[in-house]
């Protein structure tokens, strides 16, 4: 199934089903909930990125729970806002991540950054990380960070340092920056972003003896970040519109606001 609204409202249709016609399931970390491309989204990744999401809802809600101070927040989050409920709001939103998530490291596989993301090694790694971390601790050797990671931040942790390195490797192989797509991006924005810098020389001056040479190489530095950057959300949209996801188990989606009242909220 292409990744579209009908996906989104095929997922909101199995949430809005009547509590009797909700089967009771026994929770199961290991159950694979989703496939995206292919890819196994297990129960347990799937909390962990809606746990992450958390407060980014509840952030674009607060105008609303100020409106309403007496609701606690499991009622909060079950409540209606302008038609929209924060758990199928989460649900959503976590699916959404959940899509950029697997898109980016099918991605960082093909340029060989990683090896094939499987959760289940990845719990196994975080363990064997934190055994080495509690080994390094009493041996008293130097260790940078926490003493132990949790799951949810040495999850982050290593995709956000797998999207630097795969932004990397794209503005090296793959993005094509010329002088002139420097100069017509810093022409257009150079009121906004780079107001600080005074010179009126060329970007594309290359003669290390003028004095202002020190500036254009930082600001083309900058403009190469952004640059990249901007086409990385590029690439990233265009395979969005080629994704492919399959409901695995319904049950479990069915159940899903459930389980995260229970297990996130």
């Amino acid at each position: 199934m292409k990744f579209s609204f009908i996906f989104l409202a095929l997922l909101l249709a199995l949430l809005s089903l009547n509590c009797s016609d909700r089967k009771s399931n026994r929770l199961n970390s290991e159950a694979t909930v989703l496939l995206i491309n292919g890819n196994n989204v297990q129960l347990a990744e799937f909390l962990l990125v809606a746990n992450q999401k958390r407060n980014d809802i509840m952030n674009l809600f607060r105008k609303n729970i100020s409106k309403y101070p007496a609701i606690n927040e499991e009622k909060f989050w079950n409540n209606t806002f302008d038609g929209i409920k924060p758990i199928e709001k989460l649900i959503v939103e976590t699916e959404k991540q959940l899509i950029r998530i697997k898109i980016e490291q099918d991605l960082a596989e093909q340029y060989r950054i990683i090896k094939k993301f499987n959760y289940p090694d990845f719990k196994h790694n975080l363990k064997q990380e934190n055994k080495r971390r509690m080994q390094a601790v009493e041996n008293k050797q130097v260790i940078y960070g926490p003493v132990q990671y949790s799951e949810e931040f040495y999850y982050g942790y290593l995709h956000n340092n797998m999207v630097l390195a795969l932004k990397e490797i794209l503005g090296k192989e793959v993005f094509n920056f010329t002088d002139k797509i420097y100069q017509n991006f810093y022409e257009q924005n150079k009121e906004t972003l780079f107001k600080k810098f005074k010179t009126k020389a060329s970007l594309l001056s290359e003669n290390k003896e003028f004095s202002g040479y020190k500036k254009l190489n930082e600001i083309k530095q900058q403009i190469r970040q952004l640059l990249i950057d901007q086409e990385y959300e590029k690439l990233i949209a265009k395979e969005i519109l080629a994704i492919e996801i399959k409901i695995v188990d319904e049950g479990i989606v069915r159940e899903m606001d459930v389980i995260l009242l229970k297990e996130v909220i």
